[in-house]
């Protein structure tokens, strides 16, 4: 049977990822707005190679527009963060990348305003999480709906410290809302 187009295809070759291979091993559910959402403990996943977070979700700030996500590895907010990003909406296109930074960015993913049922979402990905003999990267693929905005984003980073990643916070700018999803999975 050939791999499905999607997300499993883009795993699949992006290393031979088999579908069976992602487990999940925890998911958050907003019931009021949060702040930050943390994965902690992490080292108690040491049977995964690589963890990967699929979220949907939304910020409290109501205003029609689109935010970034944060994000940072074992309370680190030390300058030891690059990334760079690919952000398009059909029309028009930007890049950027950065060094030195206090966080991970990944941009125009959340959306806002006052439509309840519109909801961003992302997929990051975090490659060799445990391994300490090289930095930690991360790639993801988002997008979102707020307004009349309507982006789709490719981002790439690294966090450069060789420690195990032990924990995981997520924030930005804003309050996530209520209803908003965090799901973590394990990849062998």
């Amino acid at each position: 049977m050939p791999i499905p187009l999607g997300v499993l295809a883009v795993a699949g070759a992006g290393g031979g990822v088999a579908a069976n291979s992602f487990d999940l091993l925890e998911t958050t559910i907003l019931t009021t707005t949060t702040a930050t959402i943390t994965f902690s403990n992490l080292n108690s996943y040491s049977a995964y190679k690589h963890l990967q977070i699929r979220a949907v979700m939304k910020d409290d700030a109501g205003s029609a527009n689109l935010n970034r996500v944060d994000m940072r590895f074992n309370s680190d907010t030390g300058s030891n963060y690059t990334y760079h990003y690919l952000n398009g909406n059909g029309t028009v296109m930007e890049s950027a990348a950065a060094t030195s930074q206090t966080r991970l960015q990944f941009f125009d993913v959340i959306a806002g305003g006052s439509d309840t049922y519109t909801y961003g979402a992302i997929v990051i990905d975090i490659l060799d999480f445990s391994n300490t003999s090289k930095n930690s990267t991360v790639r993801s693929l988002g997008g979102g709906i707020a307004g009349s905005e309507r982006d789709i984003s490719l981002a790439s980073g690294a966090w450069l410290n060789t420690a195990a990643i032990t924990s995981i916070s997520i924030f930005g700018n804003f309050n996530y809302a209520s209803g908003s999803r965090f799901s973590l999975y394990g990849i062998k």
